[in-house]
């Protein structure tokens, strides 16, 4: 193939390592950063990180082994390496442009039982992407940079979020809407929202609802049923398992129990 181009986004569990098996020039793209025009070479290798939007264009014919590491497999070998339990996980620094005779030797010998279905074959696989990990913690992991603390959500903000929660709890909610009324993105609204109280927005719907609910159940005969879909649940058994998680009681349990 004389051009090809390829674009996606890595997933949030896991690294990919790309190991080059023949000389080739590829641009890359890799979140904000760009390498045009790198002449790769044989054994040369880059890593992309979890979540990074990532864009290839190779202008000549390429050999390429991409090997998906899970983020759990290298927390557990950094455990081994290190006798440390990393929380927030591993970083894996990509030293592009870099050749690595290892990993080129590693790669090779993956590729030549990779159609093998023996099982001592398929073991020696694993034992192959247990090396690969181990050898790059070796030289590229670190610990990951502490993630910055969100901003709180301002008051006059949370006052409109909560106005519009407690205004439309008998109906479905969606995360747009209710950062909408606040003023703000999905995405900025959820962190600032936690920030201020201490919980992710759904979390405190559904502790609003139940608040709602409990307040029914004490002061009215309601049916249960009419009373979960009153409170924006879709059933009385999902109704039930919420309130039951929350409260520590089943609806019926916290009626009776007002009812002394």
């Amino acid at each position: 193939m004389d051009r090809r181009e390829h674009a996606f986004e890595i997933a949030g569990d896991y690294h990919i390592l790309a190991i080059a098996l023949a000389a080739t020039t590829v641009s890359l793209q890799l979140g904000t950063r760009s390498f045009p025009q790198q002449d790769i070479v044989p054994g040369a290798i880059q890593i992309t990180p979890p979540g990074v939007p990532a864009r290839a264009v190779h202008a000549q014919a390429y050999d390429i082994l991409h090997l998906h590491i899970p983020n759990l497999l290298l927390k557990e070998c950094f455990w081994w390496l290190h006798g440390k339990w990393l929380t927030d996980g591993v970083a894996l620094r990509d030293p592009l442009p870099a050749r690595d005779a290892l990993l080129q030797n590693l790669a090779a010998t993956y590729l030549s039982i990779a159609d093998c279905d023996d099982p001592a074959a398929i073991l020696l696989a694993d034992f192959l992407g247990l090396a690969a990990a181990t050898h790059l913690l070796s030289l590229y992991g670190e610990a990951p940079p502490p993630a910055r603390k969100a901003i709180a959500l301002p008051k006059w903000r949370l006052k409109r979020a909560i106005e519009f929660i407690d205004a439309h709890l008998d109906s479905p909610m969606a995360l747009a809407d209710v950062a909408g009324a606040a003023g703000l993105s999905r995405m900025h609204f959820a962190a600032q929202f936690r920030a201020a109280t201490g919980v992710r927005p759904h979390e405190f719907v559904l502790r609003r609802r139940i608040e709602r609910a409990q307040s029914l159940l004490s002061t009215t005969d309601v049916p249960i049923v009419e009373l979960a879909l009153a409170t924006g649940f879709s059933s009385q058994s999902h109704f039930t398992v919420v309130f039951k998680r929350i409260s520590g009681l089943t609806p019926r349990q916290w009626r009776q129990s007002r009812c002394l």
